[in-house]
Parts: structure tokens; sequence; C-alpha cells
């Protein structure tokens, strides 16, 4: 009677292989994709953060009728709002303090002001937004700054 009956079961080496191949691609696929996903989202926390600061500069300029006599005050009067505790709070609370870097530099048009949200990793992709409140995604961190190959989003 014995054991000629006995059926292995179990998986082979081939098989155990081939499905760690099928795992191994779709992480490959994934992880970009999620990496992108959590940029994105990241660029959206940013974006809304300078909104919440745009409409407190808005109401200082309604409050004292101008946000300074010159576009150097201007942009001091600016970072003021993104320095202070409020702005400085949203900006720790979603962790963007860890990725980005948040300044208020002058345009070339006099009173001309923009908010630049540059990458920590230089190669990750930034923004910049303009006193109107439109905001441009670059590429890298050198786009944010010089303003070129940027897309309106």
């Amino acid at each position: 009677m014995g054991g000629s009956g006995i059926k292995n079961k179990g998986f082979s080496l081939s098989e155990l292989m081939i499905v760690v191949i099928i795992i191994g691609i779709i992480a490959a696929i994934a992880l970009p994709l999620y990496q992108n996903y959590v940029e994105k989202t990241r660029l959206t926390q940013a974006r809304a953060v300078i909104t919440q600061v745009q409409q407190e500069v808005q109401r200082i300029k309604l409050r004292d009728g101008s946000l300074g006599v010159n576009s150097a005050a201007i942009v001091v009067n600016v970072q003021n709002v993104l320095t202070d505790s409020k702005a400085q709070g949203m900006i720790n609370e979603n962790g963007l303090n860890q990725y980005y870097g948040f300044n208020v530099v002058a345009g070339t048009s006099s009173g001309q002001y923009f908010f630049n949200i540059t990458p920590i990793n230089t190669s990750k992709k930034g923004l910049y937004v303009d006193q109107s409140g439109n905001a441009f995604k670059c590429p890298d961190a050198n786009s944010v700054t010089s303003r070129t190959g940027c897309e309106k989003m």
C-alpha cells in the first residue's frame, strides 16, 4: 500500500520565481505613479497655503490702503505675512517645510511680487505664484527662480 499515491503539494521554484517577477514589475510601475501623486499633493497643499497668505495680504491692503511705498517695502510686508505664525503653522502642519522653501521676490514692474515655492530637492517640481494668484508649476528649482519652462496650473 504505502507511499506510491502521495502527491506533492506546494509550489515549484519556477512558479515562485514567476510570482516574484510579476510582483517586481507591478512595484516598478506603481512606485513612480505613487511618488508623482505625493509630489502633486504637496504642490497643491503649498498652493493652498499661498492662497491663504494672499487673502491676508489683501486684508492688510484694504485696511492700510497699500502694501508699501515701493517694491522693496511691498516685498517685506508680504514676506512678513508669509513668515507670521499663522502661515508658518500651515506650512509646518502639512510638513511642507521639509520639502520646500517659501519666499517672496520682487517682480520687474513696480509693486509686483511673486511667491516662490522652491523645492529643497532641486530636481523636484516647484511653484511660483504671482500676486494675482496665478500659479505655475515648474520642472525644478532653477525654473522657479528664473520662471522658465513652467506651466500654468
